[in-house]
């Protein structure tokens, strides 16, 4: 049976240091779990029942625990309110925070059949991580094809599972386009760092591609039509995401045909 894949599984350890007993101790993300790297935390909890206070670590994990079930702005606000506590919120876990944050809030949504407050809450926490990534896209995209404005660049938040697209017209003028995206789009691809990758937007990226250690993916591309000179519109075309050696930057190339 098919090993099922996990939305953390692509995603980097993260270490930090929060202030905890006088120093700073080591906390890390992996594999979808909070660690106290500079504790037993069985023996932490233990103290706990003998009647102990937290330890800086300790109340960190906590506060990890319970950020899943804030919205986007309480959390922006926590960080004021906190002080000098803000710094057991270490902003080296944002990323994976703010998937795990993503996944809570799909959940939620789908729980209450797409009618609850979660809904436009997701779509803005959406809207906010791609229509940076997809303005750059179609600025690129502008340029190539000699437009001279962007008419319009929207994002629209559909419930996760549905395909990502992209649809839209560049002409001499201008260029107007929409990406349909859901929470997937912000686990897969904005998390790993593949919103923007050389001008293209991609759309997906799930499992290992046909080169040792890319990622397979499907990316928006703009091509000419042959019935309106002039004028291009989005495909979704399969590729390989890979590492440049040189730079670590993501590329974008042609897979591998089966026989190469």
């Amino acid at each position: 049976m098919a090993r099922r894949e996990r939305w953390y599984q692509y995603l980097p350890a993260v270490t930090a240091t929060v202030p905890c007993e006088g120093d700073e101790h080591h906390v890390t993300w992996r594999w979808g779990k909070f660690k106290l790297d500079d504790h037993d935390l069985a023996a932490e909890r233990a103290m706990l029942v003998l009647g102990g206070e937290a330890c800086g670590c300790l109340r960190a994990l906590r506060l990890w625990a319970s950020l899943f079930g804030m919205r986007p702005e309480q959390f922006g606000e926590m960080r004021r309110w906190m002080g000098e506590d803000a710094a057991l919120v270490p902003r080296e876990l944002d990323v994976p925070r703010e998937v795990g944050m993503a996944l809570s809030l799909e959940r939620a949504w789908k729980k209450s059949l797409y009618l609850e407050r979660q809904g436009p809450l997701l779509e803005r926490f959406v809207k906010e991580r791609a229509l940076p990534a997809f303005r750059a896209h179609l600025t690129a995209e502008k340029q190539r094809f000699g437009a001279r404005i962007i008419r319009g660049a929207q994002v629209r938040h559909v419930p996760a599972n549905q395909a990502p697209a992209v649809e839209g017209r560049i002409d001499t003028v201008s260029v107007s386009a929409t990406a349909t995206l859901s929470s997937d789009w912000v686990v897969n691809v904005w998390a790993r760092g593949l919103a923007e990758v050389e001008g293209g937007f991609v759309l997906e990226a799930f499992g290992p591609g046909s080169r040792p250690g890319s990622l397979a993916a499907r990316a928006a591309v703009w091509r000419e039509q042959p019935r309106s000179p002039g004028v291009a519109e989005p495909v979704a075309v399969a590729l390989d995401v890979v590492r440049d050696p040189a730079t670590a930057a993501w590329r974008l190339v042609e897979p591998l045909s089966p026989d190469a």
